[in-house]
C-alpha cells in the first residue's frame, strides 16, 4: 500500500504545481492587461472579474462574474477550503463526488493506509472486507477524483506480486472439504430467475489444502451467517460436496449439492 500512497502524493504534487504555475502566469499577465487589475479572490478562493469588460483567458467578463478555472485547480482549491468539489447541485455551490476502487492487500497494510488518509488530498476514506488466509483482505478506497482512482489502480497493478500458478490438482467426485469463504458474489447474469425462485448468490471458497471452489450459496452456508450473507466472508467451513474440476485449471472446481455444512476451526486440529 505504500506504493499507492506514494503514487497519490505524486499526483497531488503535480496538481499543486500546475495550479500554482497557472496562478503565477495569470498574475504576471494582469500586470500588462486590464490596466493592471488582478482578479478578485473571494473568501472561498474563487476568482472573479473586478470590473466590466474584464479580459481573461480569451473571454470577456462582467464585474463580479466567476472566472473559469480548470478542474484540477478547482479540486486543489476545494481541498484547501475543506470542500468535496465545486458544482451547482446545491444552494451552497458545492456537491459531493465519490469514486471507489478495490485493492487486494492485507489488514496491516490497510490499517497503515487508513492512518495516512487525513494527509491524502483526494482520498476520503478506506474500509476493509473480512480477512482470509494470512490476513489478506480487500480495501475499498473512496476518492473525490476519478483520476485518483486510476492512479491507485495503476500503482496497485505495478506493485502486485505476480501470481504463481497453483500446483494443486483437484479431482472430480463427492468428497469432504474444508476451506475459507473468500467472497459472496451476485448471481450469474445469465442465470434463470423468477419471482418465486430467484437465482442464489455464489460463493468463492479457498480450500485449506489449496485450490479454489465456486458454487451456489445454499441454506447450509446461509445458516452460518451472523447477519447479512456477506458476513460469511472469512469464515472457515467444512462440508461434503461433489466437485467438477475446471478443464483448463485443475486447481479450480465448481461444487454441487453441498451437505453437512458446519463451521471449522483449523487451529483446533493443530
Amino acid at each position: 500500500m505504500q506504493a499507492i500512497i506514494d503514487a497519490i502524493k505524486a499526483e497531488e504534487a503535480a496538481i499543486k504545481a500546475e495550479a500554482e504555475k497557472r496562478w503565477h502566469r495569470i498574475m504576471e499577465a494582469s500586470k500588462t492587461a486590464n490596466n493592471g487589475l488582478a482578479p478578485t479572490v473571494d473568501c472561498n478562493g474563487r476568482w472573479h472579474a473586478p470590473c466590466d469588460g474584464y479580459e481573461f483567458e480569451d473571454d470577456i467578463y462582467g464585474a463580479g462574474e466567476f472566472l473559469k478555472m480548470p478542474e484540477k485547480d478547482l479540486d486543489y482549491l476545494c481541498y484547501i477550503m475543506g470542500f468535496d468539489s465545486y458544482g451547482s447541485a446545491s444552494s451552497s455551490g458545492y456537491k459531493e463526488r465519490e469514486f471507489t476502487v478495490r485493492v487486494k492487500t492485507t489488514k496491516a497494510a490497510a490499517e497503515a493506509f487508513e492512518a495516512a488518509v487525513p494527509k491524502l488530498m483526494f482520498v476520503k476514506s478506506v474500509k476493509t472486507g473480512a480477512a482470509w488466509g494470512d490476513g489478506q483482505c480487500y480495501a475499498y478506497i473512496k476518492c473525490s477524483r476519478l483520476s485518483t482512482v486510476k492512479v491507485i489502480e495503476e500503482a496497485a497493478k505495478a506493485s502486485a506480486v505476480p501470481a504463481v500458478k497453483s500446483s494443486v490438482v483437484l479431482v472430480d467426485g463427492r468428497q469432504e472439504l474444508t476451506g475459507v469463504i473468500l467472497n459472496v458474489l451476485d448471481p450469474k447474469p445469465d442465470a434463470y430467475t423468477s419471482h418465486a425462485n430467484p437465482a442464489p448468490p455464489r460463493l468463492v471458497i479457498e480450500l485449506l489444502g489449496g485450490g479454489t471452489l465456486f458454487g451456489n450459496l445454499t441454506s447450509g452456508f446461509e445458516a452460518l451467517a451472523t447477519g447479512p450473507i456477506r458476513t460469511l466472508m472469512g469464515k472457515q467451513v467444512k462440508f461434503t460436496a461433489e466437485l467438477v474440476v475446471n478443464k483448463k485449471d485443475a486447481s479450480k472446481a465448481s461444487y454441487k449439492r453441498p451437505t453437512k455444512v458446519e463451521k471449522y476451526d483449523s487451529s483446533a486440529t493443530n
